[in-house]
């Protein structure tokens, strides 16, 4: 898929710091399992409520725009213009099943467009 490794061994570097951090922060090595896993469960909710994780970084942003248009495309074609289509042009001459082929192929086009534009963007 041309994943940045850069990138992830960035990430696993900085996750490992965060982890020695919250060690030494809050003794994790004298608690309990169970209260470790409720300290990460509050840590989790709050990182999600501020949205850190799903919107990092412009190039993660940009990178879900892109995949929500090209379903957002696919949906269009397959619910609203290929059973125009098919109305259009009755069962033969392809109608519908064309229509939903060309769609597909459409979709499978801007995702992968939208991962490249993705690692590009890392790598800037």
């Amino acid at each position: 898929m041309g994943l940045n490794e850069e990138y992830w061994e960035q990430r696993k570097a900085a996750m490992i710091k965060k982890a020695d951090y919250l060690n030494s922060k809050f003794e994790l090595h004298e608690r309990s399992e169970k209260e470790i896993k409720q300290l990460f469960q509050v840590l989790y909710k709050n990182s999600i409520s501020q949205n850190t994780l799903n919107k990092s970084s412009d190039c993660q942003a940009q990178f879900e725009d892109d995949i929500s248009e090209a379903h957002a495309n696919y949906d269009s074609a397959i619910f609203v213009i290929c059973p125009i289509i098919a109305i259009s042009t009755g069962s033969g001459a392809g109608g519908y099943g064309a229509c939903a082929a060309g769609a597909v192929y459409k979709a499978t086009v801007e995702v992968a467009q939208a991962i490249d534009d993705y690692n590009a963007c890392m790598n800037a």
